[in-house]
């Protein structure tokens, strides 16, 4: 019994010590951190979900690789057949920042400003302001407070449309996607959460902005502990006083959830200041083109037929350069043509959920030889493996599995964009796990285990992604629920502290004339 009381004694005192502190940050962080939920709420929806498709007759006109035979180009790091507003064009980038270069399939004419134009286009596809006035277009090669690091895909075009809510795309032209939307509205979310959720605006003071909200967190996670202490430690008794009574009921129910949010919430801030950062894309080298000089001539009418594709790209095998052909998940019959402006002709219209989901948009890949023209025996996953070798220096005895990612989850997020991904664990000295899009010459990402662990816990504690079973309506309600209550249990608490220190300074003031 005396070792009860010391522990509800010295939780109540260290409670009180902590709680301006605590409360402070907890309305601080928890107001701020409801706006994330709310801009996906409030934000602008795309009118379309699932890039263009390129048409089910693609064999018409030059072929790509007879269009790089007479352009001169020798090297590139990515060479693939997209579809744009006219009809398939063949996009190279010859390298890592450089704005991409289209040719015409029809003639094999370089087209001039074409990334730009092709980037308006997307955005009017994505936005269905199919004819809105454009205010402003920039090419963008760095993040910044209006596109920040959390969108992981540079470069991209930032087109700005003429309307009233300033209606604004980022468009990643590589992928044909889609890479960000916003408007006023969230544009003034977003400022509110970086300035007072993860204070940004302190980034130039180095470590000062880790201590300060170092300090504040630990604050609200010794308050959430010191409640719980106090929970188990009180004797359940009838409480007259209603604001008391209110606040020791909320607590049975927040306590969890302030600790939650102030566990991960500290566990990022120290992982992502102070340890090894080894996230990232990593696009490959340049290939070297010299073997499409002695192609056949005949190989992009070999690789296609007359089937539908979701995309045809040149990427660097283990055995030399392939022609990879994605397919779409159920091939239209052949002559059919399918319209660009379609959402996905091949599949039933979807939804953010399920596209979050990994809702299927391709089927079989198949490869081409380009040196003979004849069918590569190769896999998708032999091509995977090799990249994960080639770009992110992964030895043949460190490879421990392989596999196919084609929804979003705790180590591949929503923030990488790509699906479906090959996701190769290795069992090096930091256990790393490489993700690799093998239709790009692409290093998507990479994550160590001490990375690892701290995404689990930041999705699952912070994010409370495992209510995501349930939509993400449902689990953005509960979240934002969860914060709101915590807030009214600490303006409560912050109520009983002001009334009991206008008691006390009643009291003190009282005594000189009591004894007298």
């Amino acid at each position: 019994m005396a070792m009860r009381a010391l522990f509800a004694r010295n939780g109540r005192n260290i409670h009180l010590f902590l709680a301006w502190a605590g409360g402070i940050a907890l309305l601080i962080f928890g107001l701020s951190g409801i706006t994330h939920p709310i801009m996906s709420w409030t934000g602008p929806e795309q009118a379309k979900f699932f890039p263009p498709q390129l048409s089910a007759s693609p064999v018409a006109g030059i072929g790509p690789i007879e269009v790089l035979k007479s352009s001169g180009i020798r090297s590139a790091s990515d060479a693939r057949v997209v579809p744009s507003f006219d009809g398939p064009v063949l996009q190279v980038l010859e390298g890592p920042g450089q704005k991409r270069r289209y040719f015409s399939l029809g003639d094999g004419q370089e087209l001039a400003g074409r990334d730009r134009e092709h980037a308006i286009w997307l955005a009017r596809y994505y936005t269905g302001l199919e004819q809105a006035a454009l205010a402003k277009i920039t090419f963008q090669t760095a993040f910044d407070d209006d596109y920040p690091w959390v969108n992981r895909l540079l470069p991209v075009w930032r087109i700005e449309f003429d309307t009233p809510d300033q209606r604004r795309a980022f468009i990643y032209t590589e992928l044909n996607v889609l890479a960000a939307q916003h408007n006023g509205t969230r544009e003034w979310l977003q400022a509110t959460f970086q300035a007072l959720h993860t204070w940004s605006w302190l980034d130039a003071t180095g470590h000062g902005r880790v201590i300060l909200i170092g300090v504040l967190m630990l604050s609200l996670l010794g308050m959430s502990m010191t409640g719980l202490a106090m929970i188990l430690t009180f004797k359940s008794r009838a409480i007259p006083d209603g604001q008391r009574r209110w606040h020791r009921r909320l607590a049975y129910i927040v306590w969890l959830p302030i600790f939650m949010f102030s566990f991960s919430g500290s566990y990022h801030l120290l992982q992502s200041h102070f340890a090894d950062n080894t996230r990232g894309m990593k696009i490959g080298a340049p290939m070297d083109l010299g073997e499409v000089l002695t192609a056949p001539a005949d190989l992009w009418g070999r690789a296609l037929g007359d089937r539908a594709a979701n995309s045809v790209a040149l990427v660097q095998g283990p055995e030399g350069l392939l022609l990879r052909v994605e397919r779409p998940a159920q091939s239209q019959a052949p002559g059919k043509s399918s319209d660009a402006h379609d959402e996905h002709a091949h599949h039933a219209p979807v939804t953010r959920e399920q596209r979050f989901s990994g809702t299927p948009s391709r089927g079989s890949i198949e490869y081409v030889t380009v040196a003979t023209g004849g069918a590569w025996q190769g896999s998708d996953r032999d091509v995977a493996v090799h990249f994960a070798q080639m770009l992110g220096g992964a030895k043949k005895d460190e490879i421990a599995a392989v596999e196919e990612i084609t929804r979003f989850g705790l180590g591949y997020d929503f923030r990488n964009r790509r699906l479906p991904v090959w996701q190769v664990s290795l069992n090096d000295a930091a256990g790393r796990t490489l993700f690799v899009d093998t239709g790009a010459n692409l290093l998507v990402d990479q994550v160590s285990r001490l990375e690892y662990y701290e995404t689990v816990s930041f999705s699952l504690l912070h994010k409370w992604n495992f209510l995501r079973p349930f939509g993400s309506k449902v689990m953005d309600g509960i979240v934002v629920g969860a914060v709101l209550l915590g807030c009214f249990a600490t303006v409560l608490g912050m109520v009983m502290l002001l009334r009991s220190r206008r008691q006390s300074k009643r009291r003190a003031a009282g005594r000189p004339l009591v004894a007298a």
